[in-house]
């Protein structure tokens, strides 16, 4: 009988102690969770880098802008079409002070951050010619037909604006 206990223990306890061992093996260790933790925290800073959220957040407040801008544009116009001139400007003014506001829109727009829109219209009582500008925060592109140096009432843009993004509209 006790070749019979002893064949059992050599052949039975070698196999259990194996399983231990690799039971024990199968999690990480805390050197390979930080290594892992810190690759992904570089590729999350990789990411953030290249979508760039505030340069999202600077186009999306320039597209206000601009939606804005036409608002604008369409109660100037509504104010031509019964006056048979746009409200006359003395030099470059907010165009939060334009009498628009009794018939023509309900509330002049303000542009996001402070920044303020712009207006001129071209000199005499009665004018026939405006621009309409606001400063993007963004660079605006030289063939934009609505940067200001290629507004075809160029002469008139209001002052206070950088050159290089100045987007403006202007009388059809």
């Amino acid at each position: 009988m006790p070749d019979v206990v002893e064949m059992l223990t050599w052949l039975v306890v070698p196999r259990l102690r194996n399983n231990m061992k690799t039971i024990r093996n199968k999690g990480f260790t805390l050197i390979e969770l930080l290594i892992v933790v810190l690759i992904i925290s570089i590729l999350a800073g990789l990411l953030v880098a290249v979508i760039n959220p505030a340069g999202i957040r600077a186009k999306a407040r320039d597209s206000q802008r601009k939606a804005d801008l036409r608002k604008i544009q369409s109660a100037l116009e509504l104010y031509f079409a019964e006056q048979r001139y746009y409200p006359p400007s003395s030099g470059s003014i907010n165009a939060s002070n334009l009498p628009l506001t009794s018939g023509y829109m309900n509330k002049i727009p303000a542009s996001p951050q402070g920044t303020e829109y712009r207006y001129r219209s071209s000199n005499g009582a009665q004018p026939q010619e405006y621009v309409l500008a606001a400063e993007t925060e963004v660079v605006l592109d030289n063939t934009d037909p609505n940067k200001c140096s290629n507004l075809n009432n160029s002469g008139i843009i209001p002052s206070g604006i950088t050159a290089a993004n100045c987007y403006g509209v202007e009388n059809p």
